[in-house]
């Protein structure tokens, strides 16, 4: 027999979606007939993690028991965790507890007896009511969850960063100091006008305990092509996830890569002169993919031109690839940490590992292999530009690093 009230089973549903903010995750059998169902879940409720809303009569349980079992079975493979479950019956059954194991409601227009859940959602116990026009109600109804379900989807993966300002002034900085760079190095060298800029350099970043050099070395790149293609990534990365993230959590993933990519470099290769962000983009990349694939957004085709510039840098001689590993181990600690309900674990995690990292550092012994000449052009520069005294100063403390460090 055909059913003339099908608009309650979305007068129903609606609420929970739209309210409670719960997802339809199966229309079981939707037809015009008795047996419709709709299933709804929302994994981080602390009371119901799984809701059923059908028209069968709570009578019908002992029919639908193994069904149901089924789908609780899968569903807790999936999402890994005990769900409870609410039964919830579009009739006026009379409530039986020896009927059905699990919680359960018989609900209808002007009717409601079993489970009280007023306190978690009361709005659904006045959801039910009659309509003039049936086909229009459901209409009405598709039409409002739709809006819903989109709005939450976009609130989802983006912020409420409207413009990526963050990344144009990080491009517009690197700009600019690539700019001082190139001025500087038509008549200096550029190892040394990229130490002299905030390059990380072992020398000055540990010797002389200059430690910011291991961030503002991001700033500075080795050439016009590496330039141009960590800034053409940046580019397109950096304001995707801007716009996704929000300004400070894609900053925090850039700068934390940078920041644990060059202490990685630090204490697992020789003392030389790196400068880059790439560091920062491994980490961007890693979190790009991560996000994407949780939430099943992720284009691979649209990294395509991303992946084979950063790996053809990355194969590159002077490449420093220990920064790039480090900058994605940073990247993937700070994810978990956001994405995780309980932060303490992550957190503690992403803590040791910037400690760890750090007091291994400051302990290095040796700084090899010591650079004297790119040293002394360093202070010929300072003392070229007019600051001979702080020249004088350098000079001597590079002196005390050299007796220290020497080994």
């Amino acid at each position: 027999m055909q059913r003339n009230d099908l608009y309650k089973i979305f007068q129903l549903s609606s609420i929970f979606i739209s309210r409670y903010e719960y997802n339809q995750i199966l229309i079981q059998e939707f037809s015009q007939y008795s047996q419709s169902e709709i299933w709804l879940t929302k994994l981080d409720h602390s009371d119901y993690q799984l809701i059923r809303i059908t028209f069968s009569p709570a009578s019908q349980y002992v029919y639908d028991k193994q069904r149901i079992e089924t789908y609780l079975t899968y569903l807790q493979k999936t999402a890994g965790n005990n769900l409870r479950f609410l039964d919830i019956h579009i009739n006026h059954d009379k409530y039986d507890p020896e009927l059905e194991e699990y919680d359960y409601i018989n609900i209808d227009e002007g009717y409601a007896d079993g489970k009280n859940v007023m306190d978690l959602y009361p709005e659904i116990y006045n959801a039910i009511h009659q309509v003039e026009d049936e086909r229009a109600e459901i209409f009405r109804l598709k039409q409002s969850v739709q809006q819903v379900l989109k709005n939450r989807i976009s609130s989802r993966y983006q912020s409420d960063v409207k413009a990526p300002y963050a990344t144009m002034i990080i491009i517009g900085i690197c700009l600019l100091m690539n700019v001082f760079q190139a001025y500087l190095s038509r008549k200096y060298p550029l190892p040394a006008v990229s130490v002299l800029l905030g390059g990380n350099y072992t020398t000055f970043t540990l010797g002389l305990r200059q430690l910011y050099r291991l961030i503002t070395c991001a700033f500075l790149h080795g050439g016009i092509v590496h330039l141009f293609s960590n800034l053409y990534s940046l580019f397109f990365l950096g304001s995707y996830m801007e716009k996704r993230l929000g300004r400070w959590k894609m900053l925090s993933y850039l700068f934390l890569s940078v920041l644990v990519g060059s202490l990685s470099q630090g204490i697992l290769t020789e003392n030389t002169v790196t400068v880059g962000i790439s560091a920062g983009l491994y980490g961007l990349m890693l979190v790009f993919i991560l996000d994407g694939i949780k939430n099943h957004v992720v284009n691979l085709r649209s990294l395509t031109s991303l992946i084979i510039i950063n790996l053809a840098i990355n194969f590159m001689s002077t490449t420093a690839w220990i920064a790039h590993l480090g900058g994605l181990l940073g990247a993937y600690v700070l994810y978990h940490f956001y994405e995780s309900e309980n932060r303490t674990g992550p957190g503690l995690l992403l803590i040791t590992l910037i400690v760890c990292l750090f007091v291994r550092y400051l302990s290095i012994k040796t700084i090899s292999p010591l650079y004297g000449g790119t040293d002394l052009e360093v202070v010929r520069i300072i003392s070229d530009l007019g600051f001979k005294n702080y020249s004088n100063h350098l000079y001597q403390r590079l002196l005390e690093v050299y007796q220290k460090y020497g080994g």
